[in-house]
């Protein structure tokens, strides 16, 4: 007789920049939805009073890293096949970006990732860009019989604005929003947007056709409201990943995995280049990947949600598989005793690995034996 499937643990995604106030409310919310699901409450592994040891929040960016990792041919297109690198996860949503940094060991066909340091969050993107845009269709909207005023502006009108607007500006011009341009290619700069629509089906008026203006100044305006929190935690992010690199053995490289709407624009993709290159100007610039629609990651959302369950999943492993899978602990010796100043301590660590762990080199310097992995 087969055994019936339970449910051990929850895994979902959520924002990196909510405060604990807003993490135990999402938790709340989730424990309320569980206790009036019968069916939850009869296939789970444990008591609701512990549902909180068995939920398990990860940002976009995390459940990004754990579903490319999980399968060797995304792997092999997005993160390339270096055996070590440090790849930085950037995910623009519609209203909030967040990335972290991960030191990532590739061997056998298995992809290990290890955290170096906190993701990195913050508030804007599309989705806020595109608020902005309604706001001003609102306000300037003209039809064949002449100004359409506020009061006469409703819902149907905006959200047909905003979709000709996702059409016309969804990477400023460019066909493929995930194409990877050389940078001569980016379109850098705005122009003034006209918008028509046809009178949505269900609006009642004597006019056919609607239509709005939106000067570049106002679009860039706009643009820097939503974008400009996002792209500067981007920035800092890149240069996180830096000066892990530069703080590493030389032929260990980077590398940038962007994922999310806002990144489908064709000026976020040109800031990312410009920061890149500014940051590594006196070195190699490690390459900007973006995840495709087709062929192989279709369904962003539904990617990031299985990403989530995978971290989970991963949560339980033991410290003998976390060193097996590639992780490093070094032991520095103090010399002496007391004081404890810089010039007692040994200039290199014993590395604790497993055995069956591909490392040539088992001896770093003292700055690379500090605790590498999270």
């Amino acid at each position: 007789m087969e055994r019936p499937l339970r449910i051990v643990d929850f895994g979902l995604s959520a924002p990196a920049h909510w405060s604990v106030t807003e993490y135990e409310k999402y938790k709340a919310l989730i424990r309320e939805k569980l206790e009036s699901s019968p069916r939850l409450l009869t296939s789970r592994s444990f008591d609701l009073d512990q549902i909180y040891d068995h939920l398990h929040l990860h940002t976009e960016a995390e459940a990004m890293a754990h579903f490319i990792s999980s399968s060797e041919h995304i792997a092999d297109r997005r993160l390339g096949t270096d055996a070590s690198q440090y790849v930085l996860f950037l995910d623009f949503g519609g209203h909030s970006m967040n990335g972290c940094l991960y030191y990532v060991r590739r061997a056998g066909g298995k992809t290990a990732l290890f955290r170096v340091g906190d993701p990195i969050a913050t508030v804007g993107g599309g989705g806020m860009w595109e608020a902005s845009v309604g706001d001003f269709c609102t306000n300037h909207t003209t039809s064949d019989n002449g100004k359409v005023s506020s009061q006469e502006f409703s819902y149907l009108l905006r959200n047909e604005f905003l979709r000709e607007f996702r059409t016309r500006l969804i990477a400023l011009g460019n066909n493929n929003p995930f194409k990877e341009e050389s940078p001569n290619e980016f379109k850098s700069q705005f122009e003034d947007i006209d918008l028509t629509i046809a009178k949505p089906a269900k609006y009642s008026s004597i006019s056919k056709r609607f239509h709005v203006n939106i000067p570049i100044h106002d679009l860039t305006k706009m643009f820097k409201k939503a974008f400009l929190q996002p792209l500067l935690e981007a920035e800092r992010g890149i240069r996180n990943l830096e000066a892990e690199l530069a703080s590493s053995q030389k032929d260990i490289r980077g590398r940038i995995v962007v994922s999310g709407g806002g990144a489908k624009n064709q000026r976020v993709k040109y800031y990312l280049f410009k920061f890149v290159e500014t940051v590594f100007q006196n070195t190699v610039s490690p390459p900007i990947v973006y995840l495709d629609q087709n062929p192989e990651t279709p369904n962003e959302s539904f990617n990031t949600a299985k990403g989530a369950g995978l971290a989970t999943a991963k949560a339980h492993q033991t410290i003998q598989n976390y060193i097996k899978n590639g992780a490093a602990f070094g032991i520095q010796v103090q010399r002496g005793r007391g004081g404890g100043g810089d010039e007692e301590w040994d200039d290199f660590a014993a590395m604790i690995l497993a055995n069956n762990v591909s490392q040539a080199n088992v001896q770093e310097h003292r700055q690379l034996c500090r605790v590498l992995f999270y």
